[in-house]
């Protein structure tokens, strides 16, 4: 069992990452990756992304081809961004992205795990439907069966499914546990096989600042934190 640790940019971090996005410096999808992570708006007093993203830039950060944008979408999709904000970061609509999602894994946008919006708070989308395939196109090849979910996932938990750039299919599982703290592991589809990894809990710092974390939050934090290790590992009874 891992802890993975997220924590918000300061205000250094912020202006540094935001200037490499500006200059088109190394890994540009990461960056923006990063700078959404670590929630580079409120470093840098902005009220949300889509206010940072049109404060900071005169265009979108990620301006792409359509070939290209649909990977990118898929690869920040899995970062948890909403996608409002990956619309916000590569200057499409919501629409866009959407379409550009279900072409890219050939799987719903909305059938997926919940995932971090604009406003920060964690939200899990509505089905819709699949659209029936057209007559002149020839339907897609079956998909594996989905695992079934993990025994700390809640009842009913959908996970979502990705497209591996080297061929086969994985599922993603995620499981929030309060405001800060959530649990994941994948399933990958080896040889007719199911490949579970082990857990990960993921804390994301969102009160903890240079001068460190007061008692109430520490409190909050240990008990989310108590709480996923026992989804994990029920005590005895």
């Amino acid at each position: 069992m891992q802890i993975i640790v997220h924590r918000d940019l300061n205000t250094k971090e912020a202006r540094a990452i935001t200037q490499r996005i500006k200059s088109k410096m190394g890994d540009l999808m990461g960056e923006v990756a990063k700078a959404w992570i670590g929630r580079v708006w409120l470093a840098l007093a902005y009220e949300s992304w889509d206010d940072y993203v049109k404060g900071e830039f005169n265009h979108a950060p990620l301006t792409l081809p359509r070939e290209e944008r649909k990977a990118v979408a898929s690869l920040l999709r899995g970062q948890g961004m909403s996608t409002r904000a990956i619309g916000s970061a590569t200057g499409v609509s919501d629409e866009t992205i959407r379409r550009d999602l279900s072409d890219a894994t050939n799987v719903a946008p909305d059938e997926v795990v919940p995932v971090t919006g604009l406003d920060g708070k964690t939200y899990s989308p509505k089905r819709k439907p699949k659209p029936e395939p057209r007559p002149d196109v020839p339907a897609p090849q079956p998909k594996p069966e989905p695992p079934p979910p993990p025994a700390w996932c809640a009842s009913g938990a959908t996970g979502e499914q990705w497209q591996l750039a080297k061929g086969g299919t994985a599922y993603a599982w995620t499981q929030p546990v309060g405001d800060v703290v959530w649990i994941t592991c994948e399933d990958y589809f080896k040889d007719g096989r199911v490949e579970r990894s082990e857990p990960r809990i993921h804390v994301h710092f969102t009160v903890i600042g240079d001068d460190g974390i007061d008692p109430a939050a520490a409190r909050q934090l240990a008990a989310a934190l108590i709480a996923a290790a026992d989804l994990l590992n029920p005590p005895s009874a």
